[in-house]
């Protein structure tokens, strides 16, 4: 039955290009090749997502882990684009490259402020990160990623709703010799990057473990008025030490660190106003505006349908960002039960500066400034694995201290096409924000065998969280300052046009979150499972700059829930040599948090705002097949359905809507080949993705959506020396040359009159690797 709907869903696929199409044709005749060579079998993907080191197809979850070879092949360099290989995950990118928001089986986070909460959790080596600035981290030195799809709050340090990311480095090992592994990389765009790592030995009780990283990149897109923008510098680097004095206790230091100084990603202009008198609405209808659309924005400027090509006139161009930190783990084992503590401290830092609009006429400024601190200890016991009855038992604290910038400057409506002088700029809202936020929370899971065959899970957490502090609203004086400010607080505070009100945050709330599943072993390789989840993600305010204009700052929406019904299986036929793994779900949401430009009384007014009850349901298929020796394929498809089943009280929403970044199809597949040689080995692999038409907003605006696309990416290798350490490759990504919006924010309330695409890079690129491994 599954085959069906692979093939039905394939056949829906809008091609858009002729090497798409060969290449999926090359595939599937691969796929049918009669390969007379003896069999591989798939290997055991050993994950650590119940916090216990076990079998992927043992673990009754929806669970898909990305090992480090896994990441390294599929050139996955940045934290948001594992989306890609994976069905009903996806990544938006709301302001900026750093900073991503996560979507699995539609639930997320729409939020691009500072202050958000992703629905989806994210913990680097088991410390759950907070602040949404660190979302769009790049990777090194990987051991492997694990997504998990559903609420995870039972085992974890924090709770989510629509799931959890793990992103788990390489930790030094104790015993091993001296090993190292470098990796260096030229790119179209003279993209240059180092990704290298070694591992020292310290005796027989320590190790130690360095890795660093470093991507440059020139400009990819061209401006006729300040040169070519969103060049790439990121720096990050890791450190690690290993000690086990005994038998019995592990510790585990770690320190990292990283900084962002690229500019950002621009936008694409798509105009809303007639092109013969930009004081009108564009006759055409409002469903067909796209960036190919003959409409101009308020100014005059027409909108931008060449995706190699920006026309910013503001040098606003920021997107700095320092994160560092550190934790300790501890791990004792005494009386078969193990103690682990980890506390953690991590720091974030964001300058960011972007010209929306996209025009040479500068109608409008967006600038964020974050300064994030978090504490958090995780302490926890946990029982041995090899009993009938499992558990653990733990509690987290958490801690954070952030003050958020958040300042928009605007051009009046009407402002000729070229450079404006200061004077032109004349409000800017803001909102100057000083939070606490403290969590502390309890949870424990407990696993039982009835039988040899049949397990029952259940799980418990209670969270009590409080946000404290002041939202302090400006509207700032513009002409003060030159076009291309950098703005901030100082700048919205110094001889202001008008300071409303402070605003007192003070919210406190306390909910529960569990699960209880049964799985049953039907014989040695076909496991069924079910199970009902519970999660909730705290409550919060929203800081919008327009605030400071509409009177609506510290407004606050209350906790999010999320119920969740899940039936799957996971198998292995044929001597092990085929996997198919399958879930099928139904999220129930309650008071969903989501941000909104929503247009009240012909205002555009930006809103967080609670969604009475909305609704995903689904599934998703995942199989792995190695046919014969040397032969890796993989393919994957997710299908959702979502709604809004509750919109009382919520402007331009109604029943039935579509939720935003909830594609209702999504596709991915991979086909590899090996090819042993005499003094080496040769590997060949190509992968795709497809995306199914989404809208960007729950009031399905039209004109706010994006059409379905595809990617395709390849890359040829040949390793070759003592154990193949030496490797060199060619690469290429985005093959098909797709260009698409990522998000798209809306400018139409009279401040220039556009819809900014944030577009995706809209480029083919390809390089060459080296790579040398000593391990």
């Amino acid at each position: 039955m599954w085959v069906l709907i692979v093939y039905e869903g394939l056949m829906n696929i809008p091609f858009r290009s002729s090497f798409t199409f060969l290449s999926i044709v090359i595939m599937g005749c691969l796929l049918y090749t009669d390969i007379a060579f003896s069999q591989d079998v798939i290997e055991e993907v050993i994950v650590t997502a119940t916090k216990r080191e076990e079998s992927i197809q043992n673990i009754p979850i929806s669970i898909r882990a990305l090992g480090s070879e896994e990441l390294r092949t599929l050139q996955i360099r940045r934290a948001g684009e594992i989306a890609q290989f994976m069905p009903n995950i996806g990544s938006r990118s709301t302001t900026g490259d750093s900073q991503i928001n996560y979507f699995i089986r539609g639930i997320g986070e729409s939020n691009f402020h500072t202050n958000s909460v992703g629905a989806v959790g994210l913990y680097f080596d088991e410390v759950s990160m907070n602040s949404p600035i660190s979302t769009g981290v790049s990777l090194f030195d990987m051991e492997r990623v694990e997504v998990l799809r559903g609420p995870q709050n039972t085992l974890y340090g924090r709770n989510t709703t629509g799931g959890a990311i793990n992103f788990i480095s390489r930790r030094p090992r104790i015993g091993d010799d001296l090993n190292s592994r470098l990796e260096l990389t030229y790119g179209r765009k003279d993209e240059i990057n180092v990704d290298g790592a070694i591992g020292l030995p310290l005796g027989d009780q320590a190790a130690a473990r360095i890795a660093i990283l470093t991507q440059n990149r020139d400009g990819i897109y061209d401006n006729p008025i300040l040169g070519p923008r969103n060049e790439v510098e990121r720096y990050a680097g890791r450190g690690q030490i290993l000690l086990q004095p005994t038998d019995d206790l592990e510790i585990l230091a770690n320190f990292h660190g990283g900084v962002n100084r690229g500019g950002n990603r621009p936008y694409l202009t798509i105009g809303t106003r007639d092109p013969n008198d930009p004081t009108m609405l564009c006759p055409v209808p409002v469903a067909s505006l796209d960036v190919d659309s003959p409409c101009v924005t308020g100014a005059g400027f027409p909108s931008n349908s060449d995706f190699s090509t920006s026309f910013m006139g503001s040098p606003v161009d920021t997107d700095d960002i320092d994160v560092w930190g550190g934790f300790v783990k501890i791990d004792w084992n005494f009386h078969d039960i193990t103690l682990t503590s980890i506390t953690a401290y991590d720091s974030n830092e964001l300058v960011r500066g972007e010209d929306t609009d996209d025009s040479p006429s500068s109608a409008f400024e967006f600038h964020q400034a974050a300064d994030v601190e978090q504490w958090s200890q995780d302490l926890r016991i946990a029982s041995r694995t090899d009993q009938r009855l499992r558990w653990i038992l733990g509690g987290n604290y958490f801690f954070e201290e952030a003050k958020y910038d958040t300042v928009v400057r605007r051009t009046p409506p009407g402002t000729p096409i070229g450079f404006v002088s200061a004077t032109d700029f004349t409000i800017l809202p803001s909102t100057v924000v000083d939070q606490e936020n403290e969590v502390f929370s309890v949870y424990g899971q407990g696993e039982y065998d009835i039988t040899d065959e049949l397990t029952i899970e259940a799980g418990i957490r209670y969270t009590n969280e409080t946000k404290e502090g002041t939202n302090q609203p400006h509207v700032g004086n513009g002409a003060q300052f030159p076009v291309g400010t950098q703005l901030n607080r100082s700048h919205v505070s110094t001889n202001p046009l008008f300071v409303p009100p402070v605003e007192i945050l003070d919210g406190d709330w306390s909910e529960w979150g569990g699960k209880v599943s049964l799985d049953y072993t039907v014989n040695e390789n076909v496991m069924v499972y079910g199970s009902v989840s519970r999660g909730f993600k705290g409550g919060g305010f929203g800081i919008p700059a327009f605030q400071a204009l509409t009177g609506n700052a510290a407004t606050p929406v209350d906790p999010e829930i999320l119920v969740t019904y899940e039936l799957g299986f996971k198998s292995e036929w044929f001597d092990d040599t085929l996997q198919v793994n399958a879930a099928f779900f139904d999220n129930e949401w309650k008071d969903q948090q989501l941000f909104t430009l929503a247009i009240i009384g012909g205002n555009l007014t930006p809103l967080l705002i609670n969604v009475p009850e909305s609704r995903t349901y689904g599934l998703e298929i995942e199989t792995v097949w190695k046919p014969a020796q040397g032969w890796h394929i993989q393919a994957g498809i997710g299908l959702l359905e979502d709604e809004v089943e509750d919109a009382t009280n919520l402007p331009n929403v109604q029943v039935g809507n579509d939720l935003p970044a909830a594609p209702g199809f999504t596709i991915n597949g991979l086909l590899r080949k090996e090819f042993q040689l005499a003094k080496g080995n040769f590997a060949v692999q190509v992968d795709f993705s497809y995306v199914d038409d989404m809208s960007f907003t729950i009031e399905n605006f039209p004109g706010k959506s994006q059409d379905g696309y595809e990617l395709v990416n390849a890359r040829a290798s040949y390793s070759f020396g003592p154990s193949n350490r030496y490797e060199l490759a060619v690469w290429g990504k985005n093959l098909t040359d797709a260009e698409y919006c990522q998000d798209k924010q809306d400018l139409t309330g009279g401040f220039g009159e556009s819809i900014p695409c944030i577009r995706n890079e809209g480029l083919v690129m390809y390089g060459l690797s080296a790579s040398i491994f000593f391990d």
